[in-house]
């Protein structure tokens, strides 16, 4: 008999529907979702999931947020910012990619677009989150675990 070991890792975007840093960064957030939604096989099973934490989100402002930027994969309200603080998140945009045991595989910046807020990279940059996937389905060992998002602050629910 042989065995077949399935790679399957959620992916969390945590956004902002009034943050400009969030909505600057779904071209490359949407390069991410269809290149792996289009390349998951027997092998990998890579999930993506929209968290919108703040309060003032809404469905009507999470669904123009899709529509305007053609968000395809599904996106919740964190009412309770249950996933907020489960993944510790604190940053709009920031990106959380989680194992199938349910440990943090990396969590911080998308890519280098900013390297300050209201700052941008010239030219190309840095694809962080596609380097940390292409490294969690290769079974290889995230050397970086952590690199702090820079974008709008999460508002946290008391």
């Amino acid at each position: 008999m042989i065995l077949i070991n399935i790679i399957s890792i959620s992916v969390y975007f945590f956004l902002g529907h009034n943050c400009p840093i969030s909505k600057s960064s779904t071209p490359e957030i949407n390069r991410i979702y269809n290149h792996y939604s289009k390349n998951n096989n027997c092998m990998n099973d890579v999930k993506f999931f929209g968290i919108f934490p703040n309060p003032d989100s809404d469905s009507t402002s999470i669904n123009n947020f899709k529509k305007t930027n053609k968000i395809q994969f599904v996106c919740l309200i964190d009412t309770n910012q249950y996933y907020t603080k489960k993944y510790n998140a604190t940053t709009l945009p920031q990106i959380i990619i989680v194992d199938n045991a349910h440990n943090i595989q990396y969590s911080g910046k998308i890519d280098d677009l900013y390297y300050d807020l209201g700052k941008r990279n010239q030219g190309n940059y840095e694809k962080i989150a596609f380097n940390k996937i292409d490294s969690i389905l290769s079974k290889l060992e995230i050397q970086v675990k952590y690199i702090k998002p820079i974008g709008c602050i999460i508002e946290k629910i008391k």
